[in-house]
């Protein structure tokens, strides 16, 4: 994960502070941002969470990679993993967004199967969880394809939240 991770169509890569344009086209889209259940952010915005993504991988060597294009280097969108606060526990949350242009062609699934063997593989995490908001009927699809289980419902980021949980299979 240190240098990011690919899938058949896609490319990855720990996210730089020279992403800031790309990362800020997904936070300027209502449609995108809707579904992660949140607003437009303004530039400040956008850096202030650039800046925070940056210090992740400072303070825990894994974070958000940028997904690109294998065929063309299109930007697609961001996933990686953070260490997140959930229901009062930390926990290493499987963190994905992608452009609206990639929803429905199994780009995010790609990856996010991906990220689920990084995960256990390489990182060795014990588990892994996933939220999504409860009406986003496409991302607790994904969630559900990838091999998590649900545990319950939270209330996280100031949503109501489906609360997913996936163990190691090597213990």
């Amino acid at each position: 994960m240190q240098s990011g991770f690919k899938t058949g169509r896609t490319v990855a890569r720990p996210i730089q502070s020279t992403d800031f344009a790309d990362l800020h086209s997904m936070y300027c889209d209502p449609d995108l941002m809707n579904l992660m259940g949140g607003r437009v952010l303004s530039e400040d915005e956008s850096r202030d969470r650039l800046s925070a993504m940056l210090q992740h991988w400072d303070d825990h060597g894994f974070g958000i990679c940028m997904v690109h294009d294998r065929a063309d280097d299109r930007f697609l969108g961001r996933a990686g993993f953070r260490v997140s606060e959930i229901d009062g526990q930390l926990e290493k949350e499987l963190w994905c967004g992608f452009m609206p242009d990639c929803w429905r062609k199994g780009i995010a699934t790609e990856v996010a199967f991906e990220l689920v063997n990084v995960a256990f593989e390489e990182l060795s995490f014990e588990d892994l969880v996933a939220v999504s908001l409860s009406e986003n009927k496409g991302s607790k699809r994904l969630i559900e394809k990838t091999g998590f289980v649900y545990e319950k419902d939270v209330v996280y980021a100031g949503h109501n939240q489906a609360f997913y949980r996936q163990q190691n299979p090597e213990g």
